[in-house]
């Protein structure tokens, strides 16, 4: 559950999406690689459950304070929440007005995420095309089917309103 990656430059860059099954049964192992993260990506429901805590501001920061340098808390049709070493935000969901299926827009958001860091793009714009890709995921039925590649997501990021990375 620890994907790594390596940035167009060479840089290693190890990020992980969890699960609550990790949580839940290989919590002493989860923990143990939390520290040695540099970003983990999961959504509200596991960073409460992670953290014993509602509060999505306190459990970004409780998670940070487990090992990694940036937390990303996918919150769905609300968007997205990041805790970095030098800044915290949160960038609203994209519009959708319809949604067939909601399979795999944690999947494409995680994706498209990785994607804009590999090709150096700066992490609050990786957030963003993340939310994009999900919105465009939840409008298409399937999961793997229904995920943009880059030049869909640069379309859709040209076309259509959203939050701002300003």
């Amino acid at each position: 559950y620890a994907p790594r990656g390596v940035w167009l430059d060479g840089t290693r860059l190890v990020v992980a999406d969890t699960m609550d099954l990790w949580i839940n049964i290989m919590r002493a192992d989860l923990d143990a690689l939390l520290k040695n993260l540099d970003g983990l990506v999961l959504n509200d429901s596991e960073a409460k459950l992670l953290t014993g805590t509602e509060n999505l501001v306190a459990a970004g920061r409780a998670v940070q304070q487990m090992g990694p340098k940036f937390v990303v808390i996918k919150k769905g049709e609300h968007g997205a929440m990041f805790f970095g070493e030098y800044e915290t935000y949160v960038l609203p969901a994209f519009p959708t007005d319809r949604v067939v299926d909601p399979t795999g827009a944690g999947d494409s958001f995680l994706g498209a995420f990785m994607a804009a860091l590999a090709f150096g793009i700066p992490l609050r714009q990786a957030v963003l095309r993340g939310s994009a890709a999900a919105a465009m995921v939840v409008a298409r039925v399937g999961c793997a089917p229904a995920m943009p590649d880059r030049s869909e997501l640069d379309a859709f990021l040209a076309d259509h309103p959203g939050p701002t990375a300003a």
